[in-house]
């Protein structure tokens, strides 16, 4: 299991030095399994739960000099938003992987079951 204080942003937490974190899955997921935070508010809650599921930020100059680059970039973003909602088995498999020693499969495919389908 992914420790919450193994995170610089978690330890701010930990210490009073912050009321409030974010976080890319899985991890975020981890520290509401394991009761040390509460979930706020989420891009699936509130006013953007039926409306994204990822930010993509791409510089101006990138969209300028290079814009089959950005819109690669952002096709392939779009892909994967689809696949996890497709196959969140195989999502999770790619995922544990980045996610952080400790991080299981598991957990990786628990992470993204709320995402929209």
């Amino acid at each position: 299991m992914a420790s919450i204080s193994r995170q610089p942003s978690c330890v701010a937490v930990e210490k009073g030095e912050a009321q409030a974190i974010t976080d890319i899955d899985p991890l975020p997921y981890l520290w509401l399994k394991d009761g040390k935070l509460n979930e706020v508010a989420t891009n699936l809650s509130g006013e953007f739960a039926d409306r994204i599921c990822c930010v993509l930020a791409i510089r101006g100059s990138l969209i300028r000099d290079e814009l089959p680059v950005a819109t690669a970039l952002t096709r392939s973003v779009l892909e994967a938003g689809d696949r996890v909602a497709r196959d969140p088995v195989d999502a999770a498999a790619a995922l544990s992987g980045y996610g952080g020693r400790g991080v299981s499969r598991g957990d990786c495919c628990d992470a993204a079951q709320p995402y929209p389908q």
